[in-house]
């Protein structure tokens, strides 16, 4: 077989400072990390998955065990080179992709096994049980994959596999990062992205080490575990970062050195409780305690990014990157500025159908540090999106009203249950969200980023947020809601009939919308019909 090792050959999507795109080893790519703008691959799921692979090769050689020992790594401004090619070159055969005994990130016993196309690698290619989400790869196709791609699909595999599904040497389960979302912070760099997500590394933090067990990445075990029915315990955080969900044998093709194919079959499950990860977010759930916050299909991250941010709601926890961002960033580091931004990568299944991802999410957000000590400006950001959010739902009963109008015109009559199923089907037709929320978005980034610095002092000597911007806020939803509703009411027509409703349903709206508004803008109540 042709040697494809990691530590050298062109396989991590680099992008240069410049904006060119360079691929690039284990090896080049941290050493030369300052020199670097990101990872960036066409696939969201493996940007994270290959970060996370580059963070645990940071934690084998730098720690960080405490602040102390973070804000010294950060003040060096790149990584120790010549540390990290003895660490790697101490364990070069592990990262072979086709090596014979230990090929990395795989199980080398699975010669009679199931051969399958090499996109079923990709969970979001249409290969075997997964929906086409960012491509139209096919089974039939039977294209050979290149080593560096397979790589990358590799890695990203482990991390995103869902369960459900008949396997050996059991049912499959889910991987570690196949619920909820993931949050990566960004730097100005990748050396300030790897270093920024690089918290601290101790026996008890993140994640508790077992006692008597190597917390040594899946590279370096000597014996690897054994799948266990009833789930296995992590031997800490370095283990869980490399968990190895499942057991996969890629085929090379002799001509070409690529992968003709692969097999895939269950391998460890993570056992219940399953160890929090310190980039997701966790909600309270009665009787199961924290889970991974839902994404949702109808919702974009940003209008609840003050849950990503908050400390006091008991009901959910923030990343656990955040709160030590939050310390380091208490103790003023040189170099460290007052903003960031951080991704937010995940995929969702369909509600009672857990084996079906729908959809996948890749948002980017500014994170001004102020959120992560400040609760009071975090109440700020949380009021703001009420404000949105409660005008979103009146927009709703006002094109519910028009709706109900239309098909019901005789008000003296109580709609039936069809006739309510018909006006909401109409609503959902019209979809007056879709344009209200599209229009808020940039402008809420703006405010996530101009908060922080638009305070003052009220007469008690306390500090205020949001004087100067919190009413241009409730300004951009007011014209949001207005232009939503008025493109709502051009699709009704201009008969007798939808004049009528679009008249009613505007004193409504237009009544309801200055009583949202009227403590963020000052504005006097307009007159108007409310039903």
């Amino acid at each position: 077989m042709a040697s494809f090792n990691l530590i050298d050959e062109k396989w991590i999507p680099c992008v240069e400072m410049n904006g060119h795109r360079a691929e690039c080893g284990l090896l080049e790519t941290l050493s030369r990390a300052h020199e670097f703008e990101d990872i960036q691959d066409a696939s969201p799921l493996v940007t994270v998955s290959l970060f996370r692979l580059l963070l645990v090769i940071l934690h084998r050689n730098f720690g960080p065990g405490n602040p102390n020992e973070w804000i010294a790594l950060w003040n060096k401004r790149r990584w120790d080179a010549e540390m990290l090619e003895a660490y790697l070159g101490k364990f070069r055969s592990h990262f072979d992709l086709f090596d014979d005994k230990r090929p990395f990130f795989q199980t080398p016993i699975l010669a009679k096994e199931k051969k399958h196309p090499p996109q079923l690698l990709s969970l979001e290619s249409a290969a075997g049980n997964n929906p086409t989400l960012f491509d139209h790869s096919w089974d039939e196709s039977g294209e050979k994959m290149e080593p560096a791609k397979a790589a990358r699909y590799l890695v990203a595999r482990q991390a995103f596999s869902i369960g459900f599904g008949k396997s050996k040497p059991f049912y499959l389960s889910d991987s570690s990062l196949i619920r909820g979302l993931s949050v990566l912070l960004v730097g100005t760099n990748l050396f300030e992205s790897l270093a920024l997500n690089l918290i601290a590394y101790t026996e008890h933090r993140p994640i508790p080490r077992q006692k008597g067990k190597p917390d040594v990445p899946c590279w370096e075990q000597e014996e690897r575990p054994t799948p266990e029915k009833k789930g296995t315990i992590p031997y800490g955080y370095l283990d869980y970062l490399t968990w190895q969900s499942r057991g996969i044998n890629l085929i090379q093709d002799p001509a070409s050195g690529g992968a003709l194919g692969c097999r895939i079959l269950q391998n460890l499950k993570l056992k219940d409780p399953v160890p929090l990860d310190p980039f997701k977010c966790y909600s309270e759930v009665e009787k199961k305690g924290l889970v991974p916050t839902r994404l949702r299909e109808d919702r974009a991250l940003w209008r609840d990014c003050h849950v990503l941010l908050q400390t006091t709601e008991r009901s959910f926890k923030r990343p656990e990157v955040f709160n030590w961002l939050a310390r380091v960033a208490s103790l003023r580091p040189r170099g460290l500025r007052r903003q960031y931004q951080f991704r937010a990568i995940g995929v969702a299944s369909a509600p009672g159908k857990a084996a079906s991802v729908i959809f996948w999410r890749h948002e980017k957000l500014p994170l001004p540090l102020a959120y992560l000590a400040d609760d009071e400006l975090v109440a700020v950001l949380k009021g703001s999106l009420a404000v949105a959010e409660e005008t979103g739902g009146l927009l709703r009963k006002a094109v519910w009203l028009l709706a109900g109008l239309l098909i019901l015109p005789d008000e003296s009559k109580k709609p039936g249950k069809e006739t309510k199923k018909d006006i909401s089907r109409m609503c959902d037709n019209l979809a007056p969200a879709r344009p209200f929320w599209s229009q808020l978005e940039t402008p809420f980034k703006q405010l996530l980023e101009d908060l922080p610095e638009d305070k003052s002092t009220d007469q008690y000597g306390s500090t205020v947020y949001g004087a100067k911007r919190r009413p241009k806020w409730a300004d951009t939803v007011r014209r949001a809601a207005q232009e939503a509703f008025d493109l709502t009411c051009a699709a009704v027509g201009e008969s007798a009939r939808a004049l009528k409703a679009r008249a009613r349903a505007q004193s409504f709206f237009a009544r309801r919308l200055s009583t949202i508004l009227k403590p963020y803008s000052g504005q006097e109540e307009e007159g108007g019909e409310d039903v």
